[in-house]
């Protein structure tokens, strides 16, 4: 079984909104304000479908339960919350 395949489109979804939230990123003002349309949040999704450790991010995010300043370098959309940010 693929990475893909245990972990589904929904649970890379939860991944996003918790690094966004983790980054201090609010993705519903930046689709409101523009700076993202329901497509990039869904490329977004897509791209940390191509995660190679979905449980290391997991890890990571529990880790930082206060937040912090930049998504690992490993994070497949590291560049759009440095963005976003």
């Amino acid at each position: 079984m693929t990475a893909i395949e245990k972990h589904g489109f929904a649970h890379h979804a939860a991944l996003v909104a918790r690094m966004a939230g983790t980054l201090g990123v609010d993705l519903s003002r930046a689709v409101e304000g523009g700076d993202i349309s329901f497509d990039g949040v869904d490329d977004a999704v897509h791209s940390c479908m191509g995660c190679p450790d979905p449980e290391g991010c997991a890890i990571w995010l529990g880790d930082h339960p206060d937040g912090a300043n930049a998504a690992p370098e490993i994070c497949q959309n590291w560049a759009l919350f440095k963005q976003l940010g």
